[in-house]
């Protein structure tokens, strides 16, 4: 699968990557949402896999601009934020998943999978 992660932690971009990478995935990162806004406009992604909370944008907004461009992109989200209010917004959005950070990398897995089929 071809797959950008966006978060502004690069930590977290390394982390993510990593494990994608070795999981046989083709990945590309950005801490920059108009970056990210610009990588989804000239690629095909199979999967965003985007923060919520990023500098100069919010995760909600990034979905809703991709929304705008390419309604059928495939998102999971990840936050450190637990509250069901922010992730019910986003599933409004048409997300495909919510990941709380730190990653559980086995239902990141999942989540893919199901991308996939």
């Amino acid at each position: 699968m071809k797959i950008l992660v966006v978060d502004d932690e690069p930590e977290i971009l390394t982390i993510v990557s990593r494990w994608l990478t070795k999981a046989g995935h083709d990945v590309q990162t950005t801490g920059d949402p108009q970056r990210a806004l610009e990588l989804v406009e000239s690629n095909d992604f199979n999967v965003v896999l985007l923060d919520l909370i990023m500098p100069g944008s919010t995760g909600l907004i990034l979905i809703m601009r991709i929304r705008e461009r390419k309604p059928k992109q495939p998102i999971i989200v990840m936050s450190v934020i637990e509250d069901t209010r922010v992730a019910v917004l986003a599933a409004q959005e048409g997300i495909e998943g919510y990941l709380t950070k730190p990653i559980d990398f086995q239902q990141l897995g999942e989540l893919l999978k199901s991308i996939r089929t």
